[in-house]
């Protein structure tokens, strides 16, 4: 069967067939520049860290320490109550604390939407009651975000999950949260929220732990009612 494809893109965005540099193709393998090739060729010549991150995160492109969660930055050799991440990455590399609401601004609403819950499922546990949502992060869009493969990807996934987790903390019928992905527009954020049985205010917690207008050390987008 023959089939063709037609695919508009604004001018100077990247090509939608490109595998991004950096992507997993093999065993030890990565793409670069279209072609599948050794990681000890791709990142011959690449910038180094020093004493390589201390065995607790991975050099990034700009040289710099990106730190598994619980090392903190700059170089990963410090423990600490925190993700990790890079002074590039825009991450919280400072400890977390608990967020304490701040009262909501009466001339405010933090940009979060919900859809209806999806029909309950059963699991080997527990029953569950998906709500999807989205917020939008009033930051740069990390070129990285552009790859669910990059280690950054993942961090910064990983990041928000935590932040948005610590919110439902003392709520007995929150199961967990799953970042879905993300689009450009400042940074939106897709994501599912999991409870154990049916909730009218799947958000309460959410919207009040961001009514300040953040979420960790990100800047959440506000808009006029």
């Amino acid at each position: 069967m023959c089939q063709s494809v037609q695919i508009n893109q604004e001018p100077g965005s990247p090509e939608l067939g490109i595998v991004s540099d950096g992507t997993k193709c093999g065993s030890e393998m990565v793409c670069q520049n279209n072609e599948c090739v050794l990681l000890s060729v791709a990142y011959v010549g690449q910038p180094t860290c020093t004493n390589n991150c201390n065995g607790n995160g991975i050099c990034n492109e700009n040289g710099n320490c990106h730190c598994n969660p619980g090392w903190k930055c700059p170089d990963c050799l410090e423990t600490y109550n925190g993700p990790g991440g890079s002074i590039n990455s825009g991450l919280n590399w400072e400890n977390i604390t608990t967020i304490t609401a701040a009262p909501p601004a009466s001339t405010t609403a933090t940009t979060i939407t919900a859809v209806p819950p999806a029909s309950t499922i059963s699991t080997t546990t527990e029953a569950v009651e998906k709500y999807y949502a989205r917020i939008i992060l009033n930051i740069s869009f990390p070129v990285y975000l552009r790859n669910p493969e990059n280690v950054e990807y993942i961090s910064f996934k990983n990041n928000l999950e935590t932040l948005i987790s610590q919110l439902y903390s003392n709520n007995n019928n929150f199961v967990r949260v799953t970042i879905n992905g993300f689009r450009q527009g400042s940074v939106l954020v897709y994501f599912m929220l999991e409870f154990k049985s049916m909730t009218n205010v799947p958000l309460a917690e959410l919207q009040q732990g961001t009514s300040d207008g953040k979420l960790g050390n990100f800047p959440v987008e506000k808009k006029q009612p």
